[in-house]
């Protein structure tokens, strides 16, 4: 028999516990006293952890493809029925809320260029061209101002993501291609290296 190394709550009788079940639990009794402590007592915090609001005990768990696709399926419906709630947390992480906010130090091309639209444009674009390069490629895609942004952004004189978003003639999937990355490099006159992995 083991030493015993705690005592029942409800009767003091003498009881040997494992020690990492003594961290677990926030009481100790003998069998014959559980249902005394079961109704005397406060449930522990392992019992309650899953009723704590926004943890779903799946913590840390391996998601199957299942689970995640019907979690995307579930906060699409949520941000699309909660537009107002979305803008509002969007808020509070971006621009100098953000955590890796350096004062604005992005140049607007490059702002332009990470904004949804465009990554709207460019499914656009290839998927107008049937994700077909002029060359007749399938590989290394990408769509390809024909005007360059550049000089979109001079001709129409944007300072902002806001006037970006606002002007129609930088969405225009007529002003887009399909290239591969071989022929985009060409176009812009750099020299294209195939990486081998």
């Amino acid at each position: 028999m083991r030493t015993p190394n705690t005592n029942c709550d409800v009767c003091n009788a003498e009881l040997y516990r494992r020690p990492g079940d003594q961290a677990k639990f926030n009481s100790v009794c003998c069998r014959g006293c559980r249902s005394e402590l079961y109704k005397n007592r406060e449930p522990s915090p392992n019992l309650l952890l899953g009723r704590v609001k926004g943890n779903n005990h799946l913590t840390g768990i391996p998601k199957t493809e299942l689970h995640r696709n019907k979690m995307k399926k579930i906060m699409s419906e949520w941000c699309s029925n909660n537009t107002d709630k979305v803008a509002e947390r969007a808020k509070k992480t971006r621009m100098e809320n953000h955590y890796l906010w350096n004062g604005g130090s992005t140049i607007l091309n490059q702002k332009i260029r990470r904004m949804i639209n465009m990554r709207n444009w460019q499914k656009s674009v290839k998927k107008r061209d049937g994700y077909v390069c002029l060359c007749g490629s399938t590989e290394n895609l990408e769509a390809d101002h024909i005007v360059e942004l550049r000089t979109l952004l001079v001709e129409h004189n944007i300072k902002s993501t806001e006037e970006a978003r606002a002007c129609v003639e930088l969405w225009d999937i007529s002003n887009g291609q399909t290239l591969c990355r071989k022929c985009h490099y060409a176009k812009d006159g750099r020299q294209f290296r195939k990486v081998t992995a």
